[in-house]
């Protein structure tokens, strides 16, 4: 008896010393990928580093093993400028399968969690094809019908993101989700109430799982730093409110054309002043929204007026090309003094004139209290 029990034991021990904990792997084929070098990259927050590659031989396949993190951090394969971003949690093994070198169709398996982040991408290359579409299509009767289906496109991305989000908020998902770009985008602002709550919701759960993580700390500093700029925001408007004696803003600023544009002209039409710098990350919503915001009320009486602080002419000249609105550009960028006299410390705000030219409110965002001021003074 007692040497059939040692025999039965040895296999276990040789088991257990095989399992490696220490390491991931992530293994896979690359159609079409024989002589390329696939690498694998760490995704830090602020850099990426490169810390491993592998030639692809004649069986295009590829393995690539690394020291597990401590905590759930991001990496990715790349070959060229084409890459997959997935997650790593422990030990664990994932694995990737492309029928082109380019990840263009491309499956991943390995984890709940990289499956969740793969589906989010797919929508994400989705609504980037519907958005190169729009803007390729330049025919002015068409306008109406292609931003509902953008809108549409973007509202079924915004509920993807949300419900990975929801569905477990300490999931490397999630993090994921409320920090992805689309067409190199920020998707959800933490400026914006309703996403407030997707950024608080992930900061809370991972302050709980994983305090000392690097990702933890920085999303917690981001909350709080948030928190503290709406709080200033709200007392802005309420001084705003309480004002006895209205505010008219008056600037005048040259347009892509170097033609002045003063707000002053515009009196006798409700106007959206927006400041902002687009060299930053801007939302799809606050993007699209503003388009939307145009088109609805534009013949109504409804004119937009954008100020760009981005430093560069050149660039600030190729995105006034893409919208309808006015849009001007003030030559000292951040230190303008305009900043200054309108205490900005966050861009983009807004601020809604009346028709007079007379300040009503301000906002960072296309928030449903900016509507209902914008139809009473349309109706006014």
């Amino acid at each position: 008896m007692k040497r059939i029990i040692l025999f039965l034991f040895v296999p276990v021990l040789f088991f257990a010393s095989c399992k490696d904990n220490r390491h991931f792997r992530v293994k896979g084929s690359i159609d079409g990928g024989k002589g390329h070098v696939i690498y694998l990259e760490q995704v830090l927050p602020h850099r990426i580093n490169t810390i491993d590659s592998f030639k692809i031989k004649r069986n295009e396949r590829f393995r690539l093993k690394k020291e597990r993190p401590s905590y759930p951090e991001f990496y990715r394969v790349r070959i060229n400028d084409n890459y997959v971003i997935f997650a790593i949690e422990s030990s664990e093994t994932v694995t990737i399968h492309s029928k082109d070198p380019y990840f263009v169709d491309y499956s991943i398996t390995g984890s709940k969690n990289n499956r969740k982040i793969h589906k989010l991408n797919q929508s994400i290359r989705r609504v980037e094809r519907g958005i190169r579409a729009f803007e390729a299509d330049v025919n002015d009767d068409c306008v109406t019908e292609n931003l509902e289906k953008i809108s549409r496109l973007i509202a079924e991305h915004d509920s993807l993101a949300r419900s990975i989000i929801f569905s477990d908020t300490k999931s490397s998902a999630a993090y994921y989700a409320v920090f992805h770009k689309v067409n190199d985008s920020r998707f959800f602002r933490i400026t914006n109430n309703k996403d407030m709550k997707l950024f608080l919701a992930v900061a809370t759960a991972y302050n709980a799982f994983y305090p000392h993580s690097t990702r933890s700390k920085e999303l917690t500093n981001l909350v709080l730093q948030a928190k503290r700029l709406r709080q200033s925001e709200e007392l802005k408007q309420l001084l705003l409110e309480h004002n006895q004696t209205p505010t008219i803003m008056n600037i005048n600023l040259p347009d892509a054309e170097g033609n002045y544009v003063s707000l002053s002209d515009l009196r006798g039409k409700v106007v959206l002043v927006n400041f902002a710098y687009f060299r930053a990350d801007q939302s799809m919503e606050y993007l699209y929204g503003s388009r939307n915001l145009y088109m609805k009320y534009h013949k109504k009486g409804f004119e937009m007026y954008g100020i760009s602080f981005d430093g560069d002419i050149e660039f600030f000249k190729n995105v006034a090309k893409r919208v309808p609105w006015i849009r001007v550009h003030d030559e000292k960028g951040l230190n303008s003094d305009l900043l200054e006299t309108y205490d900005i410390i966050q861009l983009p705000t807004l601020f809604l004139l009346d028709k007079k030219g007379n300040i009503i409110s301000r906002h960072t965002y296309l928030d449903s209290r900016l509507k209902e001021n914008l139809e009473r003074l349309l109706n006014e």
